[in-house]
Order: structure tokens, then sequence, then C-alpha cells
């Protein structure tokens, strides 16, 4: 399971866009996302299922995400986190980060991180 994902070259005004979903309701998301300007991002799975949650980003600055999912022992979920770049002209920017957790009781974390264009 990959768990890391970096964008390079993020054109200024990008918006990061992230949603969630399981294959049962036992399950929990927290997505982080902190700014080098000191800002800070929350989602809980309220904002990402079925999301999508967005941010925009801005030059020059760097974005590092971190993503904690859990899953319960009763029915547990297999969980797809998905997230993407959208540059300003609509187009995706790079290759989108996917993440699924196996249906297996447990604390499943992965880390994302936007640098922008300066």
């Amino acid at each position: 399971m990959n768990n890391v994902k970096i964008w390079l070259n993020v054109p200024d005004g990008s918006t990061f866009e992230a949603s969630g979903s399981g294959t049962t309701d036992n399950w929990d998301i927290l997505v982080d996302v902190d700014s080098d300007t000191g800002e800070e991002t929350e989602w809980s799975r309220h904002d990402l299922d079925p999301g999508p949650a967005t941010m925009t980003v801005h030059s020059p600055h760097t974005y590092t995400g971190r993503i904690d999912i859990e899953v319960t022992e009763d029915s547990p979920a297999s969980v797809t986190f998905n997230a993407k770049i959208i540059r300003p002209n609509g187009t995706v920017h790079q290759t989108p980060f996917t993440i699924t957790t196996p249906a297996t009781a447990g604390s499943y974390l992965a880390t994302v991180g936007i640098v922008t264009e300066e």
C-alpha cells in the first residue's frame, strides 16, 4: 500500500480535492493539512464522504497533509481515500492519489505533500 504522495510545481490558485468512502459504516477518517504559513485545515468523514472537500493552495507555499483512517473491529470496512490537484484551468495536475485499506480493523496513515510554484 503506497501511503505517500507529493505534488510538485503546483500552480498558484489550484484546488486540493479529497474524498473518502467505505464498504461499511464502521470507519472514520481525519485529514489535517498544514501550510508553511501556519494555516491549518481539518476535514472529517462528514466533509469527505461523499465529498469532495476542497481547499485552494497559493504560491509560494508548501502544504503537508496527514490522513488518519480508523477501521473498527465490528464489520470492518475497506476504506478508499482519493485526492487530486485541480489546476485553475480545470485540468488535473500530475497523478491523483488513492489509498485503499484492507477490510481489517486498525489504524492506517498516509501523507501528502503539495509544493507550489515559486
